[in-house]
């Protein structure tokens, strides 16, 4: 294969695999957002579930053949379905490779999505503005593919080709592919282009977009044109990227743009629950500083986001510093970061553990909260037994209740929820 192809392929894989994956992953975090939050904030995982069966694979549906006729079996990776689908679109005609896209493709994503960004690929390569508009109009999963390969190939021409559109979806999404390829290397003209689309919704398409792909190569550069975005609506939307690509590592910057407009629209914000839990456990002692150094709306604020056991790696720390950190609190903010840490507290013993978490929380729902969480991590290390001591000292009907408890969390435990 010739050596300038694989460059545009492998260009045109880097390209559809941040596009594809981002708009995937937004959604999955969209939808996932609480469970996100409890493991973030557990010092334990919980079981781990068995390898799920692999269906069994369906056999190649003819999109590409052989010399001798026999059909293409690409992998069902994309990576490499791509590469395999190269070899066997490389020196077809642009009619044939646009057949091609018409015809029924594998049910699997990686084989059919690899033989996509190959066809995009050489398509681009022939000739970028046709298949610019061949992926405007029926094909709108090709459009980033061709425009990454385009701004690395020749610049110039694919900025060309750009200031010449009228303000249309597409050059909006252009903003978004350019922050790919620009923003890291000329963030002054990435910026620049978004002033060149007219249109208020379009306009801010491209914003959101662009400041998205900009933030995949820095965060700061994002969170700094963040004033740019129109409405409360695009923020978010930009935030729930930013989080996706650098929540993990950056959640204290995160948590402090996410603050602003939760204290201004009283919306609730599952976000901050997740990013608080995560950054508690990527540092429990920075993310108690943290917490306990914001103004006293914010903390209330933050508390009412997260009234759970969010933050259970405050568990790690010691007791009296946590206590100390957390004196000058209302008591109901107080109550609830010495809650997450009774919570995540170590259980070589996990009767001593209840003992001490009942006899200092003193509010009926975190006290339950903390109790039900210390039950749920014996259970998941196999040292229930372990309770009896505590659980025998309890008021009968108390008892009562929390045996019931017991079995229905391994009940639970044991069927993997």
């Amino acid at each position: 294969m010739r050596p300038f192809f694989i460059t545009v392929v492998l260009t045109a894989i880097a390209a559809a695999l941040l596009w594809w994956q981002q708009d995937k992953t937004l959604t999955e975090l969209r939808g996932n957002l609480l469970e996100a939050q409890t493991k973030a904030a557990s010092p334990d995982r919980g079981p781990v579930r068995g390898p799920q069966p692999v269906p069994k694979r369906k056999e190649p549906g003819g999109i590409l053949h052989q010399p001798d006729g026999s059909p293409v079996v690409t992998s069902r990776s994309l990576f490499r379905a791509a590469l395999q689908a190269a070899a066997h679109v490389r020196d077809l005609s642009r009619s044939e490779l646009e057949a091609l896209l018409a015809m029924d493709k594998s049910e699997n994503t990686g084989e059919s999505a690899g033989l996509a960004i190959a066809i995009w690929g050489r398509l681009g390569e022939l000739d970028p503005a046709a298949a610019l508009a061949l992926a405007t109009g029926r094909h709108g999963d090709g459009l980033p593919i061709v425009l990454h390969d385009w701004l690395i190939r020749d610049r110039a021409a694919a900025l060309s080709w750009f200031h010449r559109q009228p303000d249309s979806p597409a050059k909006a999404s252009f903003i978004g592919v350019a922050g790919i390829v620009l923003a890291g290397q000329d963030p002054e003209l990435f910026s620049q282009l978004t002033g060149n689309i007219d249109d208020p919704d379009l306009h801010r398409k491209s914003l959101v977009e662009g400041i998205t792909s900009q933030g995949l190569s820095s965060l700061d550069a994002a969170l700094a044109r963040f004033p740019e975005l129109p409405d409360a609506a695009s923020r978010g939307e930009v935030l729930q990227s930013l989080i996706m690509f650098h929540g993990q590592e950056h959640p204290r910057e995160l948590l402090e743009v996410a603050l602003s407009p939760a204290m201004e629209t009283g919306n609730p914000q599952n976000n901050l629950g997740m990013l608080l839990g995560q950054m508690a456990a990527n540092d429990p002692s920075a993310a108690l500083q943290w917490i306990t150094s914001r103004p006293e709306p914010e903390i209330a604020r933050l508390h009412r986001d997260s009234p759970g056991i969010t933050i259970a790696n405050l568990g790690r720390l010691d007791t009296a510093a946590v206590s100390a950190a957390a004196e000058a609190l209302p008591a109901a903010d107080r109550e609830w970061i010495l809650a997450n840490h009774y919570a995540g507290r170590p259980l070589e013993d996990p009767a001593a553990a209840l003992a001490e978490a009942s006899a200092a929380l003193t509010g009926e729902s975190l006290r339950a909260m903390t109790l039900t969480h210390l039950i749920q991590r014996s259970i998941r290390a196999g040292t229930e037994a372990q309770i009896d001591p505590w659980l025998n000292a309890q008021p009968e009907d108390t008892r009562t209740a929390i045996r019931g408890q017991i079995s229905k969390l391994k009940a639970e435990a044991a069927a993997g929820k």
